[in-house]
């Protein structure tokens, strides 16, 4: 039997932590960045700590109400969307950083911390955080873990995972685990179940507290904007360049997204001449390094594999530099494109877009794209759009009948329908073209030992086999 729980029975029942169910505020925390769903949440809750997420978990499991946790919601794959009359945990609140061990070179802070504000605390103490995104501004420690974001970073850094020691959390079951949340190098006592949280899109536990890892700052960067004649020299480019310095940064965008960026920030073109993709290059400044990419400018000029260049040549113009390639998702926002975020070895780039551009240029799609991304890890964010953003439902409709064939190349190349962006729902469907049906029914498996009643971000990744004894309370 459905039991009816009212707003105000759990606003009583949790007291103190906050109750918010007006329909703006619902409108706006029942989404992230992706909207081409239709929501339908019941209520926001903001716990302030572990204890309350706690409470707010057993409640949920007494009365049998789904969970999703909400960070800064900057995701784009539907993963923080509520379309089941869901709960949100949103984690505004749990936004204090708590503690630093510059000896050990640790920070513990809550989930709700902003990356932006983590990394200028953290500089206070001449110590670096690497992970950094294009929506560093908004987005939230917590859901950076959930999706193991990666970031323009990655290059010599690596993703999230490399950053996270420890985790508090509390499963679907109401259980509250300190997974290594000491941060300690070496503890090898079985299982690293923080690992697993990773990456797990709040689909196994809600995150309380996290200790991250971090290193010394980096010397003062150097910035490089190159245009090329084709992803090919890109590839030169890159291969050459990494032999020689080590990078920080090697990211690359096309023409179609330099216009959006453009007219969107009243920016001008960086070089005389337009160019099919360009560069964005960043390493340490050293005495060495400097000379040394001199030189392979003045190589890739020479051979072709450059078209034109232009060094930073202080801290102003290196912002610049970057509001090219940063800007591109917020420009492209306007045209509501339908977004990909892929990744291919590396190598294989060249040859994939080579075989992909083709499918948005039939008679049947005349769509748009532009390619942009992290080109030093081989994560390609693709958008595809078209001049009229009106016919959403007719667009959407075109991509959805690409993904198959699109996919099917990413496959073959031996790539990820998803590098850093998660599953959510959006990509749910096409699960298959990365992992086998072995490894789903094992990561369900794992779902219903860390959430035995699915209450947590339902429908999310995949889908869980029907639990018809677990009837969702009308709320």
């Amino acid at each position: 039997m459905t039991i009816s729980i009212t707003t105000e029975f759990i606003r009583k029942t949790l007291y103190p932590i906050e109750v918010i169910d007006t329909p703006d505020i619902l409108k706006q925390y029942a989404h992230d960045t992706l909207s081409c769903y239709d929501t339908n949440a019941a209520a926001i809750l903001f716990p302030e700590n572990t204890e309350q997420v706690q409470n707010i978990v057993q409640f949920a499991k007494k009365h049998h109400l789904k969970l999703i946790p909400s960070g800064g919601r900057t995701g784009m794959t539907g993963g923080a969307t509520a379309i089941q009359h869901e709960l949100i945990i949103s984690m505004d609140k749990m936004n204090h950083i708590l503690s630093i061990n510059k000896t050990e070179r640790l920070i513990t802070c809550q989930p709700g911390v902003i990356l932006q504000t983590l990394h200028e605390y953290v500089e206070l103490h001449r110590l670096f955080y690497p992970i950094t995104l294009a929506a560093k501004g908004s987005c939230q420690i917590g859901g950076t873990i959930a999706t193991n974001a990666g970031g323009v970073h990655v290059v010599k850094y690596g993703n999230t995972r490399q950053w996270v020691a420890g985790l508090k959390i509390i499963t679907g079951n109401g259980d509250y685990l300190d997974l290594n949340s000491r941060g300690l190098m070496k503890n090898n006592t079985g299982y690293a179940l923080h690992e697993l949280i990773i990456g797990s899109e709040g689909t196994l536990g809600i995150i309380t507290e996290v200790t991250l890892r971090l290193t010394q700052l980096p010397k003062k960067p150097m910035t490089l904007l190159l245009s090329h004649d084709s992803l090919h020299h890109v590839m030169t480019c890159f291969n050459t360049t990494k032999q020689s310095i080590t990078l920080l940064a090697f990211e690359f965008f096309d023409q179609s997204s330099l216009n959006q960026v453009m007219q969107h920030q009243t920016l001008q073109q960086p070089f005389q001449n337009e160019a099919p993709f360009y560069t964005l290059i960043e390493w340490e400044a050293t005495p060495d390094s400097e000379e040394l990419v001199f030189q392979l400018l003045e190589k890739g000029l020479s051979e072709g594999w450059v078209s034109d260049g232009v060094f930073s040549q202080n801290e102003t113009q290196r912002e610049q530099f970057w509001q090219y390639r940063e800007h591109i998702s917020e420009a492209l926002r306007q045209d509501q494109p339908y977004k990909y975020d892929l990744s291919i070895p590396i190598a294989s780039i060249p040859d994939f877009y080579e075989q992909v551009m083709p499918l948005f240029q039939q008679d049947s799609m005349r769509l748009q794209s532009a390619w942009f991304g992290h080109i030093g890890d081989g994560n390609i964010h693709l958008n595809v759009f078209q001049s009229t953003p009106n016919m959403q439902t007719e667009f959407y409709a075109k991509c959805e009948k690409l993904n198959q064939t699109l996919f099917a190349y990413v496959k073959k190349y031996g790539g990820s329908i998803s590098a850093e962006h998660g599953i959510g729902l959006l990509k749910k469907p096409y699960l298959s073209f990365s992992r086998s049906a072995s490894e789903v029914k094992l990561m369900q498996q794992i779902k219903t030992i860390f959430d035995p009643y699915h209450l947590l971000n339902p429908g999310k990744i995949f889908d869980m086999p029907s639990d018809d004894h677990h009837q969702n309370s009308a709320v």
